[in-house]
């Protein structure tokens, strides 16, 4: 995902796919060393998590992130995380939208498809959730507009994630 983001963004008549993997290895160092200078949890999240675990409704994070810096991530963010399984990307398994990954997480947590929620904050969220044959909430604290989310298939969009415990109910 990074290597075509770049690609689409530097020049093609300057730049090679080569000096493009440089600039992803160069970025994914840098990234590493300096994540948690300004990535934080979105408002209300450590809330709502929170109330989840009264409900005892159990949480998972998938990501098309590496799985290594994902799991750094969310054990930096939440230490006491209330996450039952979190798991990025890996080699073998193909990354959102397809629907792998998200139906692997809920057969381990014993949970019908149909039966689950997959919350995000993007159009591949929302066909992943789609393509498991899952309920698909979108937020609009995130990267996307409303307007994308439903087109890609979100059933409900929240502006507040305490809104999803009314989803939930």
């Amino acid at each position: 995902m990074a290597s075509k983001l770049w690609w689409r963004a530097l020049p093609r008549e300057v730049v090679k796919k080569a000096d493009v993997a440089e600039v992803v290895l160069q970025m994914r160092r840098e990234y590493s060393t300096r994540w948690t200078a300004t990535t934080r949890p979105f408002p209300e999240i450590p809330n709502l998590l929170n109330e989840l675990n009264t409900l005892e409704i159990r949480t998972a994070v998938l990501s098309n992130k590496p799985d290594s810096p994902t799991r750094e991530i969310v054990g930096e963010l939440f230490p006491h995380s209330p996450f039952a399984i979190v798991r990025g990307a890996r080699d073998g398994v193909p990354l959102k939208p397809d629907a792998t990954s998200a139906l692997a997480v809920v057969t381990e947590l014993g949970i019908q498809p149909e039966k689950s929620v997959f919350v995000g904050d993007t159009s591949i969220d929302m066909k992943t959730g789609r393509n498991a044959g899952m309920r698909t909430v979108g937020v609009t604290w995130g990267f996307r507009e409303a307007d994308e989310l439903l087109e890609a298939g979100a059933e409900h969009i929240i502006e507040e994630p305490l809104q999803l415990l009314e989803i939930l109910e």
